[in-house]
């Protein structure tokens, strides 16, 4: 049979126990065929481009990854004739000449390799960034015996395109720690040599900025668990000796980065806090998971694929997230920390304008898909998704989906109906800086900023209720929408809030196939209803200046008892973070 040929042959070639066979048997080539099965389902982006399936593979050191990764290369290579490209987070390090100047310019810990912040994280995007969209790339290597980078010339050039490409490291999967996680040592090595936990908060900065969006590159997630960090010690030294083993006697004699024992158990301090991270939180978010013993052997294998699911949270600003008055957001940070901490994206989907909601992320530190001016462009920063989605067009920083037309085209609408039918409003066109901030209660320089608009006009009514009806039924003739806020109506296109949520969801189900997206939708006016009937749950959100908004929907919908960020705070953290949803549901 040609399973077990192939088996046999590659156990022979790598000079492998025999209880490899039975994992190999048993789990690996039914991995193996599951990985092909979802190459041919997705092996094309949406202009055709043959795309490459992007594999994740976690586990401690000494669990096995490297021969797991070079058997599933062999394996699909000669069952199915793929071009398979098999990368270690490992061949990555700095050099030591540049954790060195790490050591010397932030915390000594850092001349060790091995915890994030000591791997070149641009030269690791570039090559993802490459390999997903289909293109040839060199694939770095790293010498561990002599502890630096192999000479770019001895690198390999990939050959393009990939079929499946595979990425294994100890902490690849590992997210960010709190501030309260952070707070106390976990080890003798941290006591010692880190009292004051700068070199773990770095290495978390370093978690949270430049890996953990990588991970998003990634179509499933395979972790080899073992029973505890207990066993890390001796898996780490018997990996160190065949490493010593297969250099010969000058070779291991003039090795810089080769360890005894005692380095050993030193060197595997620095892995501690992220692999019992891994270990208690990473199985949970790993399409497949294979247990491990003592002795490296699965005991049990644990298929969460059909199970995983993945919040989008799809929030409004004003009366929302921001306070409606103060603008404040600080009851909603610390649950947003968490949000950043768990890879759940926080996108806003505001009337406010481009310029706005930069300045916002910028406080916020969000670096997500955000949605302007009530649905009008969604914006993705580029590079977010391995791929650029289909329709989306390149501008400056950003992949752009435009739904409407642009300001001038609304601009010129109002100006005939004011001088043709005398209402009385206002809008911030002709309005003052002064003038918007007065009736806003922004700031000068956020008033400024809110009138940077590109595809509608916010209006201040200043007539009847019989002339804005009036108004907005000729408004509709002329193709245009006008949309209800907590201060402002809002001339603008078709597109709107819902519509543009889910576009974008549709480009996270499309680009990450691994979960099952869930949008949750937070909104207090009525100009947040479209988004709210869409979303899979819709929470509204109490507001101090008027009733609940009438919703069509009689399922999944819930309204805050507190009002803006709180109630935005209160109600997120009951639906997913507690056992009960002690919401006010409606029914």
């Amino acid at each position: 049979m040609l399973k077990t040929k192939l088996i046999t042959d590659f156990v022979s070639q790598h000079q492998l126990a025999d209880s490899f066979i039975a994992s190999a048997e048993h789990y690996f080539t039914d991995y193996a065929d599951h990985l092909y099965q979802n190459f041919l389902k997705q092996n094309q982006d949406g202009n055709g481009n043959k795309i490459p399936l992007m594999v994740a593979i976690n586990g401690c050191q000494g669990s096995g990854k490297s021969t797991l990764v070079a058997f599933i290369k062999y394996y699909l290579s000669e069952r199915y004739q793929l071009n398979v490209i098999d990368l270690s987070l490992d061949d990555f390090y700095l050099s030591s000449k540049q954790r060195q100047a790490l050591s010397d310019s932030i915390h000594p810990l850092l001349k060790t390799r091995g915890v994030p912040g000591s791997h070149d994280t641009v030269l690791l995007r570039e090559t993802l960034s490459k390999l997903a969209a289909g293109q040839a790339c060199l694939l770095p290597r790293f010498d561990k015996a002599s502890d630096n980078p192999v000479d770019q010339e001895q690198w390999q050039v990939s050959k393009a395109p990939a079929d499946i490409v595979l990425l294994e490291g100890w902490c690849w999967g590992a997210m960010p720690q709190s501030e309260q996680q952070l707070k106390h040592p976990c080890n003798k090595l941290e006591q010692e040599h880190d009292g004051d936990g700068r070199w773990r908060d770095y290495v978390n900065q370093q978690l949270t900025e430049y890996y953990q969006p990588l991970y998003r590159y990634f179509d499933t997630w395979l972790m080899l668990q073992a029973p505890s960090f207990a066993c890390v010690a001796d898996w780490r030294w018997q990996q160190e000796q065949k490493l010593t083993q297969s250099l010969n006697q000058a070779q291991a004699s003039s090795s810089v980065g080769l360890m005894n024992k005692a380095q050993i158990d030193q060197f595997i301090q620095h892995f501690q806090r992220l692999t019992e991270l891994a270990l208690s939180e990473l199985p949970e978010r790993c399409q497949q998971v294979f247990i491990l013993n003592k002795e490296r052997e699965i005991i049990a294998s644990q298929d969460h694929s059909a199970s995983l699911s993945q919040p989008l949270i799809f929030t409004d600003l004003d009366g929302t997230l921001l306070d409606h008055h103060s603008y404040r957001f600080d009851a909603a940070l610390p649950l947003i920390e968490k949000f950043k901490r768990q890879n759940t994206p926080v996108i806003i989907n505001s009337s406010k304008t481009f310029a706005e909601i930069r300045q916002l992320q910028t406080q916020l530190d969000l670096n997500e898909p955000f949605i302007v001016e009530n649905g009008a462009a969604v914006y993705v920063p580029q590079g977010y998704f391995a791929c650029k989605p289909n329709g989306m067009n390149a501008i400056d920083d950003f992949w752009v989906k435009r739904f409407n037309k642009p300001r001038h085209h609304w601009l010129d609408l109002l100006n005939q109906l004011k001088a043709s039918s005398h209402y009385q409003f206002d809008h911030f066109d002709n309005m003052s800086v002064e003038q918007v901030s007065s009736c806003t209660g922004l700031t000068l320089t956020q008033a400024e900023l809110a009138q940077q608009r590109q595809f509608g006009e916010p209006i201040l009514w200043r007539d009847s209720d019989e002339n804005k009806a009036h108004f907005i039924d000729q408004i509709t003739e002329l193709g245009g929408h006008i949309l209800h806020g907590g201060r402002f109506i809002h001339l603008t296109g078709k597109g709107d809030k819902g519509c543009a949520m889910q576009y974008l969801v549709d480009i996270y189900q499309g680009q990450q196939k691994q979960f099952n997206f869930v949008s949750y939708a937070l909104g207090d006016s009525g100009n947040d209803n479209d988004m709210l009937e869409r979303a899979d749950i819709a929470i509204q959100i109490r507001s101090p200046k008027h009733d609940f908004p009438i919703l069509k929907r009689t399922h999944q919908f819930y309204q805050s008892q507190a009002y803006g960020p709180e109630g935005w705070q209160q109600c997120l953290t009951e639906l997913l973070f507690s056992s009960a949803d002690t919401a006010n549901q409606e029914h």
